[in-house]
């Protein structure tokens, strides 16, 4: 009852969790300010994102400063521990205990910052392997891992040196910075003990008198790299590292965006400022904002007892009612359909018989799959964390220039690369030297709320088919209500272009990773027309046009009109024939295959890519894709979904 009620508060159902599961590890005069810095201000929620768990942190700011990471303890079709970076790419049981032998040994705590758990610790002496040490049998210790939470890791065991606190079990330095405006202030810099006999969390530790050496290069370098974050971040007001100093440098356990401020005690009066800086920016609980929440809250009770997301479930019930509207099927074929989960335009789209639909995978089921790669949509889910989570890649991303966050309705807009807070005047001057420039919303599919920015001359601009000045560009910026990016606008091959050139068309390449094996499964070219705008996207226009994906050869050009595919071999603005060798393929699909194997554990992925003269640029990452082609799907993605589906509907029941 007191998590409903802090819901209704405001907080979030996690948020909830959290403060009443550690409330009793927060010291009593700050638990007050726990709560208030769990409902600050939204515009920290990507931040969060970031750097709320191990693994996302090291994907965003790599792995120089961090533990190497070896497996991560999922179920997914069967409980097992996905290798990380540094391992084989798939190993079995026996496989781990041989690779933590050679390792000599490894920690094992929980990946989220936030979740439940203790630290764990497996050391070799000769051949036995030890936990926590005891000495373990190869069976007993196999049967611990297999009964490992998910979302836990598996990663390289952290020695402190001897000389850095010793009056502390397990000495871990906490340097946090606080940022305003154009200023960084250090607010922060103490050892703390996290030591074994309660095993290592961010939330349990006690402070140690002994001050940190400032002349210490290690103390130096961790400094530097929460100076070098909040460079890279300027939206992010409060860096707090917590790092171990080793023999030869430091270790990083854990990026902080300003909850570890609640155990600090007492506080100083720059942490208290900090902490009122960061309470800041929410508004005030109205009788609407309640009944609001106690709406949203039942909505998601309800959908999750039906093993749904609640938007997705959402999405679900808007397809049927829009399903309704329609005129081109009779109401007796859409009540049959509903009734076993399909929109009733299956119905002719796959040949639907009652003898044949359960031969399918229905779009009740498909939409109940989200989130197909638990623990991980975040990665994608926000389009401002792509050159983050593929910073390894970014010869293969287009050029980002801004990112226009949206909060409690103040339009902020802040530069990659570390440039910092701009103005629409900055993206303006960018438009002027690059001539082009994409601008599509963070959050969001189907090329919804895209613009093309295009520079005519000095005084004139255009954003898709709309001519402007730079007043009236500045004045449409200024409207915006969501978060946007700026990128670079990407041209197509001009092998590719001489099919259509008015939009930049995309490739869509379904990868599926599975006992680590990653392949590119289907693949289809997306071809814009007059009637699609500024984007390619099929059901507002746009041809389909199936690859073989082992060639890259791609022909059967179709529209989709009235949810139906039609024949539609020549371009209808340009009368060319649509079919051909997609350039690069070769290399696509290799490069393709390597990220998607370093993005593990993900194993469902839908990329967008657009083929251009050099090589290729991905646009986005999806985790869930659209259903269309489903019958032209090779059989083992079947396979996978249908098993997917299987296990929600004996956990759920079938819906």
């Amino acid at each position: 009852m007191r998590a409903l009620g802090m819901v209704l508060g405001g907080y979030t159902f996690h948020a909830a969790q959290f403060y009443l599961r550690m409330e009793k590890t927060c010291p009593e005069a700050n638990r007050a300010l726990l709560k208030k810095l769990l409902l600050s201000d939204p515009m920290r929620k990507r931040m969060d994102e970031l750097f709320a768990d191990l693994l996302t942190t090291t994907r965003v700011l790599g792995r120089e400063y961090f533990p190497s990471l070896y497996g991560l303890a999922v179920t997914v079709g069967g409980r097992r521990i996905v290798p990380l970076a540094g391992a084989a790419p798939e190993l079995t049981a026996k496989d781990w205990l041989t690779f933590l032998r050679e390792r000599n040994g490894c920690w094992i705590l929980p990946n989220e910052h936030r979740a439940k758990g203790r630290l764990y610790r497996i050391s070799r002496q000769g051949e036995m392997l030890l936990l926590d040490g005891a000495e373990q049998t190869d069976a007993e210790l196999l049967a611990f891992l297999n009964q490992l939470p998910d979302q836990t890791l598996l990663l390289e065991h952290i020695e402190p040196a001897g000389d850095a606190c010793p009056e502390a079990e397990f000495p871990v330095l906490h340097y946090a910075l606080l940022r305003r405006e154009c200023e960084t202030e250090e607010i922060l810099l103490q050892w703390e003990d996290h030591g074994y006999k309660k095993g290592y969390s961010p939330f349990s530790f006690s402070t140690v008198d002994r001050k940190p050496d400032r002349q210490d290069d290690r103390v130096r370098g961790v400094g530097n790299f929460a100076q070098e974050i909040a460079r890279h971040y300027p939206e992010m007001p409060y860096v707090g590292v917590n790092a171990v100093l080793t023999e030869d440098g430091f270790t990083v356990l854990r990026v902080d965006t300003g909850t570890e401020l609640a155990w600090v005690h007492p506080l100083t009066d720059s942490c208290r400022r900090a902490a009122q800086i960061l309470c800041g920016g929410r508004k005030k609980n109205t009788l609407k904002d309640v009944f609001a929440r106690i709406r949203a809250y039942t909505f998601a009770w309800r959908a999750h007892r039906r093993g749904f997301v609640d938007f997705m479930y959402r999405n679900w019930l808007r397809g049927v009612q829009e399903d309704n509207q329609t005129a081109h099927t009779t109401r007796a074929q859409k009540r049959w359909a509903h009734k076993r989960g399909f929109y009733s335009y299956r119905i002719a789209q796959y040949g639907l018989t009652e003898e044949n639909y359960r031969s399918f995978l229905s779009d009740y089921q498909y939409k109940r799959l989200r989130p197909l790669n638990p623990g991980f949509q975040k990665w994608f889910w926000n389009k401002t964390n792509l050159p983050d989570i593929l910073a390894d890649y970014s010869e293969h991303l287009p050029r980002y220039f801004f990112r226009i966050l949206v909060s409690n309705g103040r339009q902020r807009i802040f530069g990659y690369q570390g440039r910092g807070e701009c103005s629409w005047r900055d993206v303006i001057d960018c438009l002027d030297r690059e001539d082009e420039l994409a601008m599509k919303p963070a959050v969001g599919s189907h090329g919804k709320g895209f613009f093309h920015l295009h520079r005519e001359d000095d005084s004139v601009y255009r954003v898709n088919d709309r001519s402007c000045t730079r007043g009236e560009l500045e004045d449409f910026f200024c409207g915006l209500d969501t978060d946007y990016i700026v990128t670079e606008y990407i041209r197509m091959h001009p092998y590719l272009e001489e099919i259509y050139s008015g939009v930049t068309g995309t490739v869509r390449l379904m990868v599926l990773c599975r006992q680590g094996n990653v392949s590119v499964r289907y693949g289809y070219f997306r071809i814009g027309t007059s009637f699609t705008g500024a984007t390619d996207n099929i059901a507002y226009g746009g041809l389909v046009v199936p690859l073989d994906v082992q060639t890259g050869t791609f022909s059967g050009a179709e529209l989709l009109r009235e949810h139906q595919f039609l024949p539609c071999p020549v371009h209808p603005d340009t009368g060319r024939e649509i079919r051909g060798q997609m350039p690069h393929w070769q290399q696509l699909v290799d490069e393709i295959c390597h990220i998607s194997r370093n993005l593990s554990p993900l194993e469902y992925l839908g990329y967008d890519v657009v083929v251009t003269e050099g090589g290729f640029k991905i646009l986005e990452v999806n985790l869930h894709q659209d259903l269309h082609r489903y019958p032209l799907y090779p059989a083992d993605v079947k396979e996978y979904l249908t098993e997917r589906a299987a296990q929600k509907d004996k956990r759920f029941g079938p819906g």
